[in-house]
């Protein structure tokens, strides 16, 4: 129930660029999305491949910075 009520509020992207900015190509889907859907948000505990803070316009943040700094209050 709850998968299919995602599915069905969800937006989905199909990323048109290839980027190939990280070194473990698998994580590159991550940024191509990103750009795709103008993220302003990339929630990530990847801090080897996401050693950056900021892609185009997406700031990449752990998990417990987005909820201390952006999350609800």
């Amino acid at each position: 129930v709850v998968i299919n009520k995602l599915i069905e509020i969800s937006i989905f992207y199909m990323p048109i660029e290839k980027i190939t900015i990280i070194s473990d190509f698998a994580d590159n889907k991550f940024l191509e999305v990103a750009k795709e859907s103008m993220a302003d948000y990339l929630i990530t505990g990847n801090y080897r491949d996401f050693s950056f803070d900021n892609f185009e316009n997406t700031k990449i943040v752990s998990p417990k910075e987005f909820i201390e700094n952006f999350g609800p209050l």
